[in-house]
């Protein structure tokens, strides 16, 4: 669709629900392709506020029927995610609780930001004992093809795109046998419920309170799928020995069913998951760039490859990756 088919479609939306556009304010968005407004209604209507949500054409029946759902089931379970007002899946929008925009990688600059991770990481273990596994089936559980097709999309769009390297058959394939190697250990962790983008900028704080946003891919993944997403975040830039406090809590916290697991292991599952993650999160930021010119995503890489070469470093036998992005990671980026 368009940007001006787009526009017109909100407009049209709006007309709908009998608002004009100076009574709307657009939000700042994600990665995808939706487009979200702050809706003011007049005082005759009760002078609230709610937040628009409009999905592009392509899909958007399917992911605002998604949405729905996984807030039915996530607000049933007892998880702080907005009351979705209105849900439109044939015109492709719906209507959701305004939670306000104080995001938690912003108010950590302000607060001290332990207490609220620890919250962060009470809800995650809500998630895990108490989301049924009804509603982790509502997505694709993550497989194989799924992490591996991620951290190919890195090296396409990041080593290969952004930082413009050739990258030949043979180092290919060593990529993608290491590659294989992390998935699969990750995928023998025991799987709960994962948010899928379960960061501090999906994590919005409320009165004190956090509430989840973006949780509508939520499905069956590694236990500390959600837990690397949330302390190895670029966007919030943690320090390590708050990162190491917040893991020792959630091992302390963790679901009764994954106490039989030591600590050891805790760590290197944790460690597997964070190089699958930042990786995948890397491989994003160089899209986002190249194909969408969206430059401050880039600007979180050398964060994501000092987090990644700490992890790389404690494990001789992944030395070869490290020693492969060293190779590919040029001090020319964005040439191509």
């Amino acid at each position: 669709m368009t940007a001006m088919n787009y526009d017109r479609r909100i407009e049209g939306i709006l007309d709908e629900l009998g608002v004009s556009p100076g009574d709307t304010d657009a939000l700042a968005g994600d990665a995808s392709a939706r487009r979200f407004f702050r809706v003011h209604f007049s005082r005759k209507n009760g002078g609230k506020t709610v937040v628009l949500v409009v999905f592009p054409d392509e899909g958007g029946e399917e992911e605002v029927a998604r949405y729905g759902q996984m807030a039915e089931e996530l607000g049933g379970a007892g998880l702080p995610v907005p009351k979705v007002e209105r849900n439109n899946p044939q015109e492709g929008y719906m209507i959701i609780e305004d939670c306000g925009d104080e995001l938690l990688q912003h108010a950590i600059r302000e607060s001290d930001p332990l207490p609220l991770y620890q919250q962060a990481i009470d809800l995650i273990v809500r998630m895990q004992e108490r989301v049924s596994p009804e509603t982790a089936e509502i997505n694709p559980p993550f497989d194989e093809e799924k992490f591996t097709w991620e951290l190919d999309f890195f090296l396409t769009h990041t080593l290969e795109g952004y930082y413009g390297a050739e990258i030949g058959a043979s180092a290919r394939a060593a990529f993608q046998d290491f590659f294989r190697a992390i998935c699969r250990e990750v995928l023998s962790q025991p799987r709960t419920f994962c948010h899928r983008d379960y960061h501090s900028r999906n994590l919005l704080l409320e009165d004190g309170k956090l509430r989840i946003v973006d949780f509508q891919d939520g499905r069956l993944g590694p236990y500390t799928y959600d837990l690397v997403s949330l302390l190895e975040d670029p966007y919030a830039g943690l320090e390590d020995e708050l990162r190491e406090q917040l893991r020792a809590y959630y091992y302390v916290i963790r679901p009764r069913a994954l106490k039989a697991i030591f600590s050891d292991d805790f760590k290197r599952d944790y460690d597997m998951m964070s190089l699958q993650r930042l990786l995948k999160a890397a491989g994003t930021f160089g899209y986002m760039f190249m194909e969408k010119g969206k430059r401050w995503y880039v600007e979180y890489l050398p964060a994501v490859f000092q987090a990644v070469n700490e992890i790389l470093s404690n494990y001789p036998e992944l030395e070869g990756l490290e020693e492969l992005l060293k190779k590919y990671v040029s001090v020319n980026p964005g040439q191509n």
